[in-house]
């Protein structure tokens, strides 16, 4: 069991899913009835019931709130405790953390990312291994474990079209990929 935490915000996790949200802002916030204001897993959810969804619908809908706050969160900002465990009554909100977070860059717009990413063209980008977990298990899509592979101290510019092969579509997907491991700090940026 470990959870990740940005005070004050607690995302619990267990068996590598997020079964506890504390201090989510917004979380659910479309789906409530107004005035409601949840910042937990459980109020959230209840609150959402409460005003007509189903169980399974609120937790897709706190699923993509989730995945939403783990994009604006920056990298650095977030450290991961192995004390925290999760109450009676854990309910797993549906996909693992590194799917959900791919799934709210995938919403990106590719002019934003590209930007983002040409600011540090020249950095270099080497690949980390997790503790905790080997790469093959957090579920990451094949290009992305590519991505993670190829990383070897390379400039982003030269692994980027090392991945797509110059194709602009497969620039856009490399650029996706880069961007969830650097956030999952599977891959650092250097000088």
């Amino acid at each position: 069991m470990r959870h990740v935490q940005k005070a004050p915000t607690l995302l619990g996790f267990k068996r590598g899913q997020v079964v506890e949200i504390q201090g989510v802002p917004s979380l659910l916030a479309n789906q409530l009835p107004p005035g409601v204001i949840a910042e937990t897993l459980s109020a959230a959810v209840g609150g959402a019931m409460v005003g007509g969804a189903s169980l399974d619908g609120a937790l897709q809908a706190v699923a993509g709130d989730v995945a939403r706050w783990m994009l604006a969160v920056r990298a650095g900002d977030v450290r991961f405790d192995t004390s925290w465990t999760a109450g009676p009554g854990a309910i797993p909100v549906p996909g693992a953390p590194p799917v959900l977070l791919a799934s709210a860059i995938a919403e990106v717009p590719p002019d934003e990312l590209q930007r983002a990413w040409q600011a540090v063209a020249s950095a270099r980008v080497t690949a980390r291994q997790p503790t905790d977990v080997p790469v093959e298990r957090l579920g990451l899509e094949p290009f992305a474990m590519r991505a993670q592979r190829a990383a070897s101290g390379q400039a982003v510019q030269a692994l980027v079209y090392e991945l797509s092969g110059g194709q602009a579509d497969k620039r856009v997907q490399a650029l996706r990929a880069l961007d969830l491991l650097l956030r999952l700090n599977l891959v650092t940026l250097g000088a």
